[in-house]
């Protein structure tokens, strides 16, 4: 219980309260960059790694200019930007999404690694089909250049990350980027202006732009640390 409540519960919480505070504090974005500043922080120093802390940067990078570029192209509108079409809080929640839930990923792997072989097979094949077979249908059911893109780095991914962390990283992340943006859109933090799911005002891509994300900052975090590699060295 202990263990779970540091490698999973922990970690679980930190993204959890972010959201909380998102839906409470968006119109105060100064406020709400300090407090998602904080907690941030205690992302990176709880349970501190050097990986972790690579993960955390390429995530800001890449999550900020991503944002960026999607904002510019009119895919999404925040309702209180700070600049270039952005809220001062946002570089601070892609870190925190990405490298909590690669904790609690790498948590469900050290468990099933006392279960059977079989079911840690099973699972792998059952989340690779119905990844795979997301992708696919976004891929045919939207046809347009943002689900092309999004597939090209998916197999991009698919070609360097195929270790169980990166399925579990996966779906972990598009999960919990689901939720909390469902989330966020339902208390009016920000609008898609072409959700395919209009009642819910959700995109059909979503999981997997999330899930490659974070796959992507993966790749990037393992093959070039920012600041060496753990000694012993953690779980990438």
């Amino acid at each position: 219980m202990k263990e779970f409540a540091a490698r999973c519960l922990i970690p679980f919480s930190i993204p959890a309260f972010t959201l909380f505070f998102i839906c409470r504090l968006f119109p105060h974005n100064v406020l709400l960059a300090l407090v998602s500043g904080a907690l941030f922080a205690l992302t990176i120093a709880y349970r501190f790694s050097r990986f972790k802390t690579s993960l955390a940067i390429y995530a800001i990078i890449l999550g900020t200019f991503g944002e960026f570029l999607c904002c510019r192209a009119n895919m999404w509108v925040y309702k209180h930007p700070t600049a270039f079409y952005l809220p001062l809080w946002i570089p601070f929640i892609w870190p925190i999404l990405v490298t909590n839930l690669w904790e609690i990923s790498v948590y469900i792997l050290d468990v099933l690694d006392k279960k059977s072989k079989a079911l840690r097979i099973g699972f792998l094949v059952l989340w690779g089909i119905l990844i795979i077979g997301h992708v696919a249908f976004t891929s045919y059911y939207l046809n347009n250049i943002v689900a092309w893109i999004l597939l090209g780095f998916f197999l991009l991914v698919l070609a360097f990350s195929r270790k169980p962390i990166n399925i579990w990283l996966y779906v972990a992340v598009a999960a919990g980027g689901f939720f909390g943006e469902f989330v966020c859109v339902q208390y009016g933090v920000w609008y898609y202006t072409r959700p395919v799911f209009q009642s819910i005002g959700m995109p059909l891509s979503l999981p997997a732009a999330w899930g490659v994300s974070a796959n992507v900052v993966w790749l990037l975090a393992s093959a070039l640390p920012l600041f060496g590699r753990d000694k012993p060295a953690a779980q990438e």
